[in-house]
């Protein structure tokens, strides 16, 4: 999936550095999902893309694993030295951040979620 979102990425004319960005806030999404939406069960998982040129890219994940609604999971204080932190919760603090704008509803039993990476528009001089 990383490999196919990477090969639309490279076509979108975002630069290298935001690329990597948008792929590292998908891969904590789709991890997050392998690992906890579908408790060790199988289940698929869509991935679509959208670029709407010089404006955005955007990226809708579908499962239809448990429903969680990671813009209500309470974000861990990201100051707690990482030796005294428990594990996890860091996931979804690192997609806000790297993404800009997270949304998500649940539709007809489908976790929907979408990572958008607006493009930063060219300064005037």
């Amino acid at each position: 999936m990383l490999h196919w979102a990477k090969t639309h990425l490279k076509k979108s004319g975002l630069p290298d550095i935001e690329i990597g960005r948008i792929e590292l806030a998908l891969e904590e999404a789709l991890v997050n999902i392998i690992s906890y939406s579908y408790h060790n069960d199988q289940g698929t998982i869509e991935l679509e893309y959208n670029l709407k040129p010089k404006e955005q890219v955007e990226f809708t994940i579908k499962d239809r694993g448990r429903p969680f609604d990671p813009l209500q999971y309470k974000t861990k204080n990201s100051t707690t030295l990482l030796s005294e932190r428990k594990e996890g919760g860091l996931g979804i603090l690192l997609i806000k951040n790297l993404v800009s704008k997270v949304t998500y509803i649940r539709c007809q039993k489908t976790n929907i979620l979408k990572l958008i990476k607006l493009f930063t528009p060219p300064t005037q001089d």
